[in-house]
C-alpha cells in the first residue's frame, strides 16, 4: 500500500502554523500598551525572531510602524527575507532583520520588545537571563514594555 504525501513540507511554515498567530499577538501587544500608556506603540524589536512573522506583520499595520528582528540563525533570517519581506511590499523598508545575538542587540530604542514561544528559555543560567532582561530594560524607551509568553 502506498502512502500519499503532500509533498515536501517547509519546516518554517509548519512552525508558524503550529505556534504563531502574529495578528493576534500584535492585537494583544497594542491593547496592553494602549491601556498602560494611552497611545499605540510604533517601534518593535522581536528577539529570537526566527521567521520574522511578527516583525513583518507589525510593519504592515501602520506606515509609522518599524521593526527590528534579531536571530542568531543565518538560514532562517535568509528564509524570512525571501518569504516574508518579499511579500509585504514597501512595508519591508520599515523592517530590519539582523543576524545577531540578543545579548548584544543593535542600537534601536523600541516601545516594545517581544520574545515569544519560550525562546528566552535558552538562557539556562540566572546571570545570563538577568543580563538579557537588564539589556532589554536599558534598550526600551521610557514608555516601553517587554512581552514574554510563559505557561505552567
Amino acid at each position: 500500500m502506498r502512502t500519499k504525501s503532500a509533498g515536501p513540507a517547509d519546516k518554517h511554515r509548519l512552525y508558524e502554523m503550529s505556534v504563531q498567530d502574529p495578528s493576534e499577538e500584535i492585537r494583544f501587544i497594542r491593547r496592553v500598551y494602549r491601556k498602560r500608556f494611552g497611545s499605540y506603540p510604533s517601534l518593535l524589536r522581536e528577539d529570537f525572531c526566527g521567521t520574522a512573522a511578527v516583525c513583518c506583520r507589525w510593519a504592515t499595520i501602520s506606515p509609522r510602524n518599524r521593526a527590528v528582528g534579531i536571530d542568531l540563525n543565518h538560514s532562517i533570517i535568509s528564509w524570512a527575507r525571501r518569504h516574508h519581506l518579499h511579500a509585504i511590499g514597501t512595508a519591508a523598508d520599515r523592517v530590519r532583520l539582523v543576524r545577531g545575538d540578543v545579548l548584544r542587540p543593535p542600537a534601536f530604542r523600541p516601545h516594545v520588545v517581544v520574545a515569544m514561544n519560550f525562546s528566552y528559555f535558552t538562557f539556562k543560567e540566572r546571570s545570563v537571563l538577568l543580563s538579557y532582561l537588564s539589556g532589554v530594560r536599558r534598550a526600551l524607551l521610557p514608555k516601553g514594555i517587554l512581552v514574554l509568553d510563559i505557561y505552567g
